[in-house]
């Protein structure tokens, strides 16, 4: 049976370069946590805070102060108000096959339904297609979600 080594970076300067190193490295068999983002290793391996954790943060401007857990159970931490936004979106490929789609054919057709609302479908070419599929993103997360909108609109 190997060994286990665990590698803490001092610094994300080197970070990626010490994995590509490691990744190379005959003497390593498999590396471990290496998908985190380097905030979420520093939360969980300094800070003792999980990555789905709910946190306190106290900063003075871009200054970091603390960072607290959160009880859960204490306080009456609510989640956001979810909504929910079901699409499907057909290729040329898909039309024919239930199998793996070339993601480079047109799109045919957008398919969505918002919460408990009448599904919608366009069908048109590509372009007409994702320019309606855009404002009904308006439509439905607009008021809420502004920056939403203006992405998805701001190609056209």
């Amino acid at each position: 049976m190997g060994r286990q080594l665990c590698v803490c970076s001092e610094s994300i300067y080197y970070y990626k370069a010490l994995l590509k190193k490691l990744e190379k490295d005959p003497r390593v068999a498999r590396l471990f946590n290496t998908d985190l983002l380097y905030i979420q290793q520093y939360l969980f391996t300094r800070l003792k805070i999980e990555s789905a954790s709910k946190v306190k943060v106290e900063h003075d401007g871009t200054v970091l102060q603390t960072i607290t857990k959160i009880d859960e159970h204490e306080g009456g931490v609510q989640p956001p108000p979810f909504t929910i936004l079901y699409f499907e979106v057909t290729t040329l490929s898909s039309l024919y096959s239930l199998d793996s789609h070339d993601v480079n054919d047109p799109i045919k057709q957008i398919t969505v339904r918002y919460q408990e609302e009448q599904e919608v479908t366009f069908a048109d070419d590509e372009e007409t297609i994702l320019e309606d599929f855009g404002k009904q993103l308006c439509v439905n997360q607009g008021p809420r979600h502004p920056n939403l909108c203006r992405a998805a609109l701001s190609k056209y």
